[in-house]
């Protein structure tokens, strides 16, 4: 996977299963403690999926996100 050579232990990884769906990855500070808001995730998995196909097919789905290691 090409991502993974940009993820550090603590960074999360999001996406959707959707075609054409964008992959983010959350840069985690050290002041956060790998301790991720709750606010950041959503703005993340809201990113993934308005920049997908769904968003202009109006397809109900939903964003994932996983740590490094998984």
């Amino acid at each position: 996977m090409l991502v993974r050579r940009h993820l550090s232990d603590a960074d999360i990884y999001v996406h959707a299963d959707v075609d054409g769906a964008t992959s983010c990855v959350i840069k985690v500070p050290p002041t956060w403690r790998g301790e991720v808001p709750p606010l950041t995730l959503l703005q993340a998995g809201t990113f993934v999926l308005a920049r997908s196909s769904a968003w202009t097919s109006r397809t109900v789905t939903s964003a994932w996100w996983g740590k490094e290691e998984q």
